[in-house]
């Protein structure tokens, strides 16, 4: 009996170390959001998530590590590979659907790449390992969703998965950068592989 209590306990206690945690990370993007990648700090995430400092230090060792474990989550908890939907048109689509069809993760993700733009000068280092994750795991996408269109022979010759990770990052941070934030929309979205990012796959494919 007194193990069950121990258990429920623990169980509980875990709960919310996981809520606390939640509430921070939302903090975290809510900031970039609403400010800049300065005034993104530490007594500003604990006010906004209503967490102590201790709390917060308890888990990350500072701003740039809270800061680098937020973007990770928010940019690489989607790097798993893509449906298969028969066709490279269709793989892109729901690939970028599912990373940024919902509104609200849309806007954070733009403010954050808004901040990391903004934040090279301020905060190099977690620029660079942010930026480096990132690639990564587009890399891997990428070369996945290559090797399926091959294999259809929807392109024939070897195309860089650097050149269309390239591609793709390039004209979403445009979009964050110049454009107002409901600018990735679904048709900008279809726009965006039909008239950009397939031509240049196709051409270096052929």
């Amino acid at each position: 009996m007194a193990g069950a209590v121990v258990s429920e306990r623990s169980e509980t206690s875990g709960r919310r170390g996981r809520s606390r945690e939640d509430a921070i990370c939302t903090a975290v993007m809510d900031l970039l959001v609403e400010g800049s990648f300065e005034g993104l700090t530490v007594d500003a995430v604990a006010a906004k998530a209503k967490a102590s400092k201790a709390t917060i230090y308890r888990r990350w060792s500072g701003r740039d590590d809270l800061v680098l474990d937020v973007l990770r989550r928010e940019f690489l908890g989607d790097g798993r590979t893509p449906v298969d939907t028969g066709s490279l048109r269709g793989d892109l689509l729901a690939t970028l659907r599912r990373d940024m069809g919902d509104p609200l993760v849309t806007r954070h993700k733009l403010a954050a790449i808004r901040s990391i733009s903004t934040a090279a000068c301020a905060a190099p280092d977690l620029v660079s390992a942010v930026t480096a994750e990132i690639g990564r795991i587009q890399l891997e996408l990428w070369s996945e969703l290559l090797r399926r269109a091959k294999e259809r022979g929807e392109i024939v010759g070897e195309v860089s998965a650097a050149l269309c990770t390239e591609v793709l990052r390039g004209q979403l941070c445009a979009q964050a950068l110049f454009e107002a934030e409901n600018a990735v929309s679904d048709e900008y979205l279809e726009h965006l592989v039909d008239d950009i990012v397939l031509p240049v796959v196709h051409h270096a494919g052929r």
